[in-house]
């Protein structure tokens, strides 16, 4: 459907304006860091490989997509369920002591629209995540649903 001839990554055609779309979005992608996959198991396939998270112990959001759940319980070691908290640094204090606990190296995380709450995590709260997985050595996958947004302003994202 895209001409993927040869080329692992997606068209370069549709990377490059993908490129540009995010650039007007105000967030910086070049081309050569898109990787196109077909759907979300995919997706999630390929950032579970690429963080050499399968067969390890990866970090999870909870409640989480069921589907995600099924898909990284699957292919991971041991899945570690944070439970979502109505206070973010509460979530990001149990958060820490699940690390401390289990020393996971990857937590997937839903910011926008969360799948099946439909939180949306503030600009602060997700600056706080990023700090913490800096600070953890932790890598991030994030399910981002920022295009189911209504209104004006799309949540940016944490890649963002």
């Amino acid at each position: 459907m895209f001409d993927f001839v040869d080329e692992v990554q997606g068209n370069l055609g549709l990377r490059r304006a993908l490129s540009q779309h995010f650039y007007k979005q105000g967030s910086i992608c070049e081309p050569a860091h898109i990787h196109i996959t077909s759907g979300r198991r995919e997706g999630l396939l390929v950032a579970l490989i690429a963080t050499k998270s399968v067969a390890s112990s990866v970090a999870i959001e909870s409640p989480s997509s069921f589907y995600f759940q099924a898909l990284v319980k699957h292919f991971c070691k041991e899945v570690i369920e944070v439970p979502m908290q109505n206070d973010y640094l509460l979530e990001l204090k149990l958060l820490d002591q699940a690390w401390h606990k289990h020393k996971f190296k990857t937590y997937l995380v839903n910011p926008n629209f969360n799948d099946p709450t439909g939180r949306v995590l503030s600009v602060q709260d997700k600056m706080n995540l990023i700090k913490w997985a800096v600070s953890r050595d932790v890598t991030l996958i994030e399910y981002d649903r920022g295009e189911l947004f209504f209104g004006t302003q799309k949540p940016a994202s944490l890649a963002s």
